[in-house]
């Protein structure tokens, strides 16, 4: 019984990284992911798309809570 528990212990997967530095990934790949958001409906609304043009507001919004998490996590790392 111990050396299926040692057996299970030993197969289970490892963090790729430990737990402070998880929420910097986190936070990067938010940011990643909303660059690549707000330069799709930038070329769109560059085109007249109007649904792209509208998300404005939005996207400001996101930017701004966005800034706030990395401001947290900033003052959280020192």
């Amino acid at each position: 019984m111990i050396r299926d528990t040692k057996l299970v212990l030993n197969g289970t997967p490892k963090k790729k990284h430990p737990i402070l530095n998880y929420k910097w990934v986190k936070r990067v790949d938010d940011y990643s992911n909303y660059a690549k958001e707000y330069v799709t409906h930038y070329k769109k609304s560059l085109q007249g798309n109007s649904i792209s043009l509208s998300k404005y507001p939005y996207m400001k919004v996101k930017w701004e809570a966005l800034g706030t998490k990395l401001e947290k996590a900033k003052k959280g790392a020192n």
